[in-house]
């Protein structure tokens, strides 16, 4: 088998040895490049980093905010609760300027029956005994108040009509366990019409 070379010799390719400044300005060139090459991704590494730090340092404050409100969020009281207590402050100032109309309208509110029935009241045989509610009208006397032994309500009862003052008749009595302190009982002496020793 016979081979025949279809290249003429003027288009063979020819070895080409690169010199010693032509190697070297290869080596620099790429030198050269690569070095840019890494400044470029340095200064783009330097330019995120200080992004970085600029975002780091604007998120602190949101959430040292965050922090603060996440804080009074978990103080913030039960809004269920602070109605309620509302609603019985209400009640209580409504009950107190109930009770301060009924002595400017009693006409026996200026008299010396009132001061006495308050003196009665205010003697150390009742200091178990806490009146919230004292109401005279028509001298037909009503009490409200507190205690922690509901029998010293009985005792009282029965005591007072060893006073002229308080010898009473009360139409209604009702004691119940207070509701938001079950050692404290309630307690109410309604329409208490005065009696004499005979009766």
């Amino acid at each position: 088998m016979q081979q025949i070379n279809l290249y003429l010799p003027e288009f063979k390719p020819k070895k080409e040895v690169l010199n010693f400044s032509q190697l070297g300005l290869a080596a620099l060139a790429s030198a050269l490049l690569f070095s840019a090459y890494g400044w470029f991704l340095g200064s783009q590494t330097d330019f995120y980093s200080a992004q970085l730090v600029q975002e780091k340092a604007m998120i602190e404050p949101l959430e040292r905010q965050k922090a603060e409100l996440d804080k009074l969020l978990a103080e913030r009281p039960d809004e269920s609760r602070v109605d309620l207590r509302l609603s019985r402050l209400e009640l209580d100032i409504a009950n107190k300027a109930l009770a301060l109309q009924t002595l400017k309208n009693s006409d026996i509110s200026a008299s010396s029956g009132f001061s006495n029935l308050i003196g009665e009241l205010a003697k150390p045989k009742n200091n178990r005994i806490w009146f919230t509610e004292i109401a005279l009208n028509q001298d037909i006397l009503s009490l409200k108040g507190q205690t922690l032994e509901p029998e010293l309500i009985t005792k009282w009862i029965e005591q007072s009509g060893e006073s002229k003052t308080l010898m009473r008749q009360f139409s209604t009595i009702s004691i119940e366990e207070n509701e938001n302190n079950d050692r404290v009982f309630d307690f109410e002496l309604a329409n208490g019409k005065a009696v004499s020793a005979n009766e």
